[in-house]
C-alpha cells in the first residue's frame, strides 16, 4: 500500500498555489531515497499517478511538483504562461528549491532531481545556479537535448516577433508551429497532430491535452534556458547523471552526442539510455514498462542500499 499526500505550497511569485503529490511507501521504513520530479509541457502532476506509485512501490518516496503556469496552477487564469518579462520562467526555477528544502528534506534522504522535457531545462537552470545542498546524490534527464546557437538565436527572434505582435501571455496558439508542429514534420508518416509524442497508436489517441498551448513569453524564456544550459552544468558535474529517452525523440536527437556534451563539461558519472523507434512522451506510451524498468534498475544501483 500506498501513502498518497496532497500539499500546497506557494510560488516564488508570491501569487500562484502550486499542488505538491507525495508519494510514501505504507510502512515508512527502509526508504532509498526521494525522486523530486518535474513534469513537462501539455501536462500537470495528474500525469505522474502511475510513476509515483510505481516509485513508492519499490521504496522511494516519490514528489511531484506543479510547475508554474501548469494543471491548476495557471498565471492571469492562464496555462502555458508562467509570468511577464522571464520572470516567471526564473520563478519557476525556484519553485523546485522550495520544494527541495520544505519537502524533501524533510525525510532526511538522499534526493534525486527527475525533470521531463520542460521540466528537465528547468532542473538544469537550477543546477547551473547552484540552487541545492548536499543532500542532492542523482539527476534524471528525459527527453532533454541542446540545440544549436543559430537554433536558439532563429528561435527566439520569431518567439520575440510573437511578443510584439500578440502579446506575451497570447496562448491562442500563436506559437505552436514554433514549438510543437515544427516537430511533428519529422514524422510525415503519421497524420496526428502530437505524433512526434507518441509513436503506438491508441495511446496517441488517448492523449489529450485539452486547450494547453504554449505562450509566445514561455517558449522564448525556454529558449533562454537552454542557451544557459548548453554553456553550463553546474551541479551536474558532482552527482551521477541518467539521460534517458526515445531513440527517435525529435528534443534529445542522437542521445550518444548528449553523452558526450555532459562527458566533455566534467560530468564523470553518466549513463544513457534509449528505448528503440520511441519519441518523446515515453512515459505515456507503450513502452512505459521497460522505462520503469530502466529507470529502476539505474536507481537501484546507485541508491537500493
Amino acid at each position: 500500500m500506498i501513502h498518497v499526500r496532497d500539499r500546497v505550497v506557494k510560488s516564488t511569485n508570491r501569487e500562484t498555489e502550486l499542488p505538491v503529490r507525495i508519494f510514501v511507501p505504507e510502512d515508512g521504513e527502509d526508504l532509498k531515497a526521494v525522486v523530486l520530479i518535474v513534469h513537462g509541457m501539455m501536462e500537470s502532476i495528474d500525469d505522474y499517478d502511475e510513476l509515483g506509485s510505481i516509485l513508492s512501490m519499490h521504496g522511494y518516496v516519490a514528489v511531484v511538483s506543479e510547475i508554474l503556469g501548469h494543471g491548476s496552477a495557471k498565471v492571469d487564469g492562464k496555462t502555458g504562461y508562467m509570468g511577464a518579462g522571464g520572470k516567471g520562467y526564473f520563478c519557476a526555477v525556484r519553485d523546485i528549491k522550495n520544494v527541495y528544502y520544505n519537502i524533501c528534506r524533510d525525510f532526511n534522504l538522499p534526493i534525486i532531481l527527475f525533470g521531463f522535457s520542460l521540466g528537465s531545462f528547468l532542473v538544469r537552470e537550477a543546477l547551473v545556479l547552484n540552487l541545492f545542498d548536499d543532500f542532492l546524490k542523482g539527476v534524471i534527464l528525459m527527453g532533454t537535448g541542446n540545440k544549436s546557437g543559430v537554433e536558439l538565436a532563429i528561435g527566439r527572434a520569431l518567439a520575440k516577433s510573437r511578443i510584439r505582435k500578440y502579446g506575451g501571455s497570447n496562448v491562442s496558439g500563436v506559437v505552436d508551429d514554433l514549438a510543437v508542429e515544427n516537430y511533428n514534420k519529422k514524422f510525415p508518416e503519421t497524420y496526428e497532430k502530437n505524433a512526434w509524442l507518441i509513436k503506438d497508436f491508441s495511446y496517441l489517441r488517448r492523449f489529450n491535452p485539452g486547450d494547453y498551448h504554449v505562450s509566445p513569453q514561455m517558449f522564448y524564456d525556454l529558449l533562454g534556458s537552454m542557451k544557459l544550459c548548453s554553456k553550463s552544468v553546474g551541479q551536474l558535474a558532482d552527482v551521477p547523471l541518467l539521460l534517458i529517452s526515445g531513440s527517435k525523440d525529435p528534443v534529445t536527437g542522437d542521445i550518444a552526442k548528449l553523452y558526450a556534451f555532459f562527458e566533455k563539461k566534467g560530468c564523470g558519472h553518466v549513463m544513457s539510455t534509449a528505448i528503440p523507434e520511441y519519441r518523446h512522451a515515453i512515459l505515456k506510451d507503450g513502452c512505459i514498462e521497460e522505462v520503469c524498468r530502466r529507470l529502476l534498475f539505474w536507481l537501484d544501483r546507485h541508491f537500493g542500499g
